[in-house]
């Protein structure tokens, strides 16, 4: 999964869209489209991670909880 797909997942969870998040960010929904779609990709940082024999674990932790929101 790339972070794109990562972080919409976690903005479905907390039940916003990327113009709300725009919204909150105070940037425009064009702007955090396109940094978005940029290239997130969790598969190149892994790449790298394999190749200095590390494992990646990026995760989104709820501050109140400190659970895992994914």
């Amino acid at each position: 999964m790339d972070m794109y797909e990562y972080i919409k997942q976690a903005l479905k969870i907390r039940r916003l869209n990327e113009r709300q998040l725009a919204f909150l960010l105070d940037k425009s929904p064009q702007n955090i489209n396109r940094r978005l779609k940029a290239d997130m990709k969790v598969s190149f940082i892994e790449s790298i991670a394999d190749f200095l024999n590390c494992d990646v674990d990026i995760r989104f932790i709820d501050r109140y909880s400190k659970r895992p929101l994914i």
